[in-house]
């Protein structure tokens, strides 16, 4: 049976080892591929730094091997560990029984934190930020699923699961970035008449939500 629980600021702390192993998995599948660390980001050859070969394979473009996971358990604990004590956040969980399956992560941003924070102080972004985001709303920065557990059907509750988190943020709309179709589908189908897909100057789309008639 599926539960979906919501959890707010410190709250997180509680279930942060329960979400880590879904983010690691979520990321190795696709359209992310992202399965180790670049043993030579400095020649940019992967997006993010991060490469789909496998640790211990011969990487054909940087001629090495990479030893490093995508996604360290220590570093995914620091960085939700840091996000819940700096910013004002939520977090819904989906367990199918007690097996964590599905979590969204976001947290109130104003326009002009997200190119800093997200995007490594690029003026392009920060002022399509400025020109295309409302001044206070809620980033939603992670969505991400264990498809080996549920396979399908993981955001069918993406509607009522982005209201109660904007709701207990006390904002009405939310924007988020994705190379995801899924993502892209879901938004297209909970919020036909509030969404809205742009274009920045970076590689993954931005999704923008507003609730014309606030949130209950």
């Amino acid at each position: 049976m599926k539960n979906i629980e919501m959890y707010k600021g410190a709250q997180i702390d509680d279930v942060i080892e329960e979400i880590v192993p879904i983010y690691q998995t979520a990321f190795k599948g696709d359209p992310w591929n992202e399965n180790s660390k670049c043993p030579r980001p400095d020649l940019e050859l992967c997006a993010g730094g991060l490469s789909p070969i496998e640790i211990g394979q011969f990487c054909l473009k940087c001629q090495q091997c990479p030893n490093q996971e995508a996604y360290p358990a220590d570093e995914l604990t620091a960085k939700f560990e840091k996000m819940i004590t700096a910013k004002n956040c939520v977090l819904i969980l989906e367990r199918e029984g007690r097996l964590p399956t599905m979590a969204m992560f976001g947290w109130v941003a104003g326009n002009d934190q997200i190119a800093s924070e997200r995007y490594e102080g690029s003026e392009d972004i920060d002022t399509f930020f400025q020109v295309n985001a409302p001044p206070e709303f809620m980033w939603l920065d992670e969505v991400f699923a264990d498809r080996q557990l549920k396979p399908e059907g993981n955001l069918r509750d993406f509607r009522s699961n982005c209201t109660r988190m904007l709701s207990s943020l006390g904002v009405d709309s939310f924007m988020y970035r994705t190379i995801a179709p899924q993502m892209i589908r879901a938004v297209e189908r909970d919020f036909p008449e509030e969404s809205v897909i742009l274009r920045p100057p970076d590689r993954r789309l931005i999704v923008k939500v507003a609730l014309s008639g606030g949130v209950s």
